[in-house]
């Protein structure tokens, strides 16, 4: 079992401070990794790395590279590696494609994946030369099932599992892997508005063979397996989060 333990990984985790990318941390510190918390919200990223063992909080923008490549260093300097990274930082507008504006589509698109690209770019530079890294991004259920009033969400998440199989082809001789984890349903903050409404609800859960949304609780093992050395050989996938939602039941 000593290939899931993290102890003496350092693992940054973009969007630490709430919802998926903190039920992701909490898994990787229960496996002994030391976290790195970043987010646009410095005093969320401090206030969640303070529930967390040897953990801290950092600011960053994901949508500005020279934020991404100033605490890549930073980090690197501070800790002497970056040996994990996960990509959770994510945003949504919901609107019809015929109403989907130029400022929305590229805040989706800038945070979802250009964001995400550029940070293992970032991070997988420090990996190659330590040689050995585990970038997860965080994607979802949206990039293979399409919903309504999601042009730009959808067309993020679809991209960023092409991008993870690029990436993954290109750095496995340096000793790293790259995967998506794909959440379904999961009551977060960006999520909350969708859980307020009883009809949505229904209508989703009902899709759901296991019949409930996914808990933070539900993250953690996952997570930390595919960023451990035993999933040393499993790269490029698209591994689904969802209670079976995507089985199309």
């Amino acid at each position: 079992m000593n290939n899931f333990d993290l102890t003496g990984r350092v693992a940054l985790v973009t969007g630490g401070g709430t919802g998926i990318g903190f039920g992701i941390a909490r898994g990787l510190a229960d496996a002994g990794a030391k976290l790195v918390l970043a987010g646009r919200r410095l005093d969320v990223v401090h206030a969640a790395a303070a529930t967390l063992p040897a953990a801290e909080g950092v600011a960053l923008d994901v949508t500005d590279r020279s934020s991404i490549d100033a605490v890549m260093a930073d980090v690197e300097q501070r800790h002497g590696r970056v040996d994990i990274l996960v990509t959770s930082a994510g945003t949504n507008r919901r609107l019809p494609t015929l109403e989907y504006d130029e400022a929305s589509w590229d805040a989706v698109i800038d945070t979802n994946l250009k964001g995400a690209f550029f940070c293992a770019q970032s991070a997988a530079r420090i990996m190659k030369a330590n040689g050995w890294g585990r970038i997860l991004h965080v994607g979802s259920v949206a990039a293979t099932l399409a919903s309504s009033l999601q042009s730009g969400y959808c067309a993020s998440k679809a991209g960023l599992v092409q991008l993870n199989k690029v990436m993954a082809i290109e750095l496995a001789p340096f000793g790293i892997t790259s995967n998506v984890l794909s959440p379904g349903p999961f009551r977060t903050p960006l999520s909350e508005r969708l859980f307020a409404d009883p009809h949505w609800l229904a209508t989703v859960l009902n899709r759901v063979p296991m019949g409930r949304a996914g808990t933070l609780e539900d993250l953690a093992g996952l997570a930390a397996f595919l960023v451990s050395p035993a999933a040393a050989f499993i790269t490029g996938q698209n591994v689904n989060l969802d209670g079976g939602l995507s089985t199309g039941v």
